[in-house]
């Protein structure tokens, strides 16, 4: 039983990790919000499908991995064409201190 137990511990400590990393931090950049149409309206939706499905048909060769990401990039940057960018709101105001901390600082 015990040796049973060693065996079992031993190819544990043997097996790779199969968890991914995702991208460094510093490396990570986040792209701008698109405008996507509203859920009820299904003209913009179907004109959208449209244009997409025969540029997918004609890219989506190769492997899952690659399939994906290809679906991911072509998706976003036709999106991003034809909807536009959701336009940043820039705050007025810097953000004031919670009570909690005026008070503290008050001390």
């Amino acid at each position: 039983m015990e040796q049973l137990e060693l065996d079992r511990s031993q190819k544990t400590r043997q097996e790779p990790h199969l968890h991914r990393t995702g991208p460094d931090s510093a490396t990570r950049h986040k792209k701008p919000m698109i405008k996507w149409p509203i859920a009820f309206d299904k003209k913009l939706s179907k004109l959208l499908d449209e244009d997409l499905e025969p540029i997918l048909e004609a890219s989506m060769q190769g492997q899952a991995d690659r399939k994906l990401q290809t679906l991911i990039t072509i998706d976003y940057s036709v999106a991003k064409e034809r909807l536009g960018q959701v336009e940043v709101k820039a705050c007025k105001e810097p953000p004031r201190p919670m009570k909690r901390q005026t008070r503290i600082d008050n001390l």
